[in-house]
């Protein structure tokens, strides 16, 4: 099959090339076509053009989320250093009623099914620390407010390998939530969440089906990908993840 090239000509895109290179290889994580294009300043566009010229080349490496059979939000979320999950990428449905979440919101640690999975990769003596620093809020009549429930919900996601929120954090939401490892730890999670009347428990256990399938494959790719820079460059980086039209570096520059 032939390969489409995306050619990079001219002076200006070459050094935006560039500039995309540097960012994506010190960032220590994936990043989102629009993130991208909005820490350079750059139109998405002609960021999507350039990765695409870079992937050709073998430079970048795309790990595409199509959770095509779930016609709800589905975005790419990572933990922060100050305790928030933030938006990497987002894909949101094309039907009029749907959940909005711009890329690069910060939700509180405490949200929801991605809560549940960022929690399940802690040590319980750190979570039951963490939860005496930082009580649980309740907010809705359907949250998880006591730290007995919490410990049994994350034991539940490790058993399971995901996450669900049953208008936990917000009344009238639905959602659940999957880690995405490369090797052995994992910095990042895929989450559907849609309109509780949209998303009954039938529509709930396919989400979660297509989702583990989605994490799984990713996740196999990055740890290949984290193998094959050792070998090539030394030590990489084991705390990122792929997600939604996701690149990362692919080989040395």
């Amino acid at each position: 099959m032939h390969r489409k090239r995306y050619p990079m000509y001219n002076a200006p895109v070459l050094k935006k090339g560039i500039e995309i290179l540097r960012l994506v290889t010190h960032a220590g994580e994936p990043l989102g076509v629009s993130e991208i294009a909005r820490k350079l300043s750059i139109v998405k566009s002609t960021a999507l053009g350039i990765l695409k010229a870079l992937e050709g080349e073998g430079l970048v490496a795309q790990d595409p989320v199509t959770v095509k059979l779930v016609d709800e939000t589905v975005i790419l979320a990572a933990t922060d250093e100050d305790d928030t999950v933030r938006v990497l990428e987002v894909r949101e449905p094309k039907k009029e009623l749907k959940i909005t979440v711009p890329v690069g919101t910060h939700f509180p640690l405490y949200t929801g099914a991605l809560m549940k999975v960022f929690l399940s990769r802690m040590k319980n003596e750190d979570i039951l620390r963490y939860v005496k620093e930082h009580p649980l809020p309740a907010y809705t009549d359907r949250s998880v407010t006591r730290v007995e429930d919490l410990m049994e919900q994350v034991e539940r996601v490790r058993q399971l390998g995901y996450a669900t929120d049953l208008e936990e954090y917000r009344r009238g939401v639905r959602g659940a939530a999957v880690l995405v490892y490369r090797g052995p730890s994992a910095t990042a999670a895929i989450s559907v969440f849609g309109l509780a009347s949209s998303m009954d428990d039938g529509q709930l256990d396919r989400i979660v089906l297509h989702l583990k399938n989605t994490a799984q494959l990713i996740s196999t790719r990055l740890t290949l990908m984290a193998r094959h820079g050792e070998g090539q460059q030394g030590p990489s980086s084991d705390d990122g993840s792929a997600g939604l039209n996701e690149y990362s570096s692919g080989r040395g520059i």
